[in-house]
């Protein structure tokens, strides 16, 4: 036990380096793509270097009114299906 416990501040001290490495690849890493995206967006409603996408036209859409619903069974091979009995 003893030999385990005398070597723990060193342990802890590669733990500490391997926790601030990490960390800092992460972050350096977070704000590299942030920039990247940032950058590639350019000014909001720009599109640099792609060709401009065609909206759609509106139109109006035609309403008939509500459909008609037929509660007749499902007839096959002329009798009626057996869940609409």
């Amino acid at each position: 036990m003893s030999t385990r416990t005398g070597a723990m501040p060193v342990e802890r001290s590669y733990l500490l380096r391997a926790w601030i490495v990490a960390s800092a690849v992460v972050v350096a890493a977070a704000i590299a793509i942030s920039l990247l995206l940032s950058a590639s967006s350019g000014p909001s409603g720009s599109n640099p270097g792609r060709p401009a996408v065609k909206q759609p036209a509106q139109t109006q859409i035609a309403d008939y009114g509500s459909t008609a619903t037929r509660n007749e069974p499902i007839v096959v091979n002329g009798t009626p299906c057996m869940q609409c009995r």
